[in-house]
């Protein structure tokens, strides 16, 4: 991808693309700011700087421009420097989000970042090497020079290739307790594959999301839970409903939400499981094509 506007890049992979003579295998940042969520870039190379990604030198010091959000930067190449990232000047923002095993060949072995500020953590990261990427910020949730355990890049369920964590992942169930946002604090509620995000990973009786762009296991996908909306400037109907099983089986806490115009909104109705009542009056709400209580269209 070569921008030179601003871009939001979400539930995307950008995977096995090569810059021959230049700069940002996977992408290469002109001008404007650029925000990932949800996505993986993996598998780039390039001859020049940025195997994953490269940020124009041009950008003025300390200005942020590029955001990366609950995604993985794993598996990219350069020949010059910086494997997974190369940011000479501007500011990178990094949270809830797996940058690990990129390879700089010129410096003989894995180097993640070439950064000439730190970057602006907000926390829950996972870094494999800690020394090219030197962080400020926020350093709650953050673990330096461990290796992410996640699996090769394929298809894991959902419309993308993803780095699935390997059981006994680090990354699994190490997200934010308070819940993985995107750069506008809003919540995600659901991975790149768009499978829920707030599991029990680890089995220990407490939910979180995990660090990166997926959640561990196989997951629930959201077309199975989630009532389908069909949105338009006056009205909404439902065409699908959850029923209290597949609530169950989603994980312990399920976002209904509104689709308008293509953008799924923060959630809307939060049940939490364990409750029969509440999950089978909300189903029956949802049946009779009524909204939940609380909800607005």
């Amino acid at each position: 991808i070569y921008s030179s506007q601003d871009l939001l890049l979400t539930n995307s992979t950008i995977d096995h693309n090569r810059a021959v003579a230049g700069q940002g295998g996977g992408i290469y940042q002109d001008e404007d700011p650029i925000k990932l969520v949800n996505s993986t870039i993996s598998n780039n190379s390039a001859m020049g700087d940025g195997g994953g990604i490269a940020v124009n030198t041009n950008f003025p010091q300390q200005s942020l421009h590029l955001g990366l959000y609950s995604s993985t930067i794993v598996g990219n190449s350069t020949s010059g420097s910086g494997g997974g990232l190369y940011s000479p000047l501007a500011g990178v923002q990094i949270g809830n989000s797996v940058l690990a095993h990129n390879l700089t060949l010129s410096a003989g072995g894995f180097q993640d970042c070439s950064v000439q500020q730190p970057l602006d953590s907000l926390g829950y990261n996972l870094l494999s090497d800690p020394n090219s990427c030197p962080l400020s910020g926020i350093r709650t949730g953050n673990q330096l020079g461990v290796n992410p355990q996640v699996g090769p890049l394929q298809a894991n369920g959902g419309t993308t290739h993803t780095h699935l964590p390997l059981p006994g992942s680090p990354v699994i169930d190490a997200g934010n307790p308070a819940g993985c946002t995107s750069f506008d604090e809003t919540s995600l509620f659901f991975d790149q594959r768009n499978y829920l995000r707030v599991v029990d990973g680890n089995q220990d009786g407490q939910a979180r999301c995990d660090i990166g762009a997926t959640e561990f296991g196989d997951g629930v996908p959201k077309a199975a839970y989630l009532p389908a909306i069909v949105a338009s400037s006056s009205s909404a109907t439902l065409r699908q409903s959850p029923t209290t099983s597949q609530v169950a089986e989603a994980g312990s806490v399920v976002g209904i939400g509104l689709v308008i115009g293509g953008a799924l909104l923060s959630a809307l109705v939060t049940l939490f499981l364990g409750d029969r009542e509440e999950a089978q009056r909300l189903t029956d709400e949802a049946e009779a094509g009524n909204a939940p209580a609380g909800t607005s269209s």
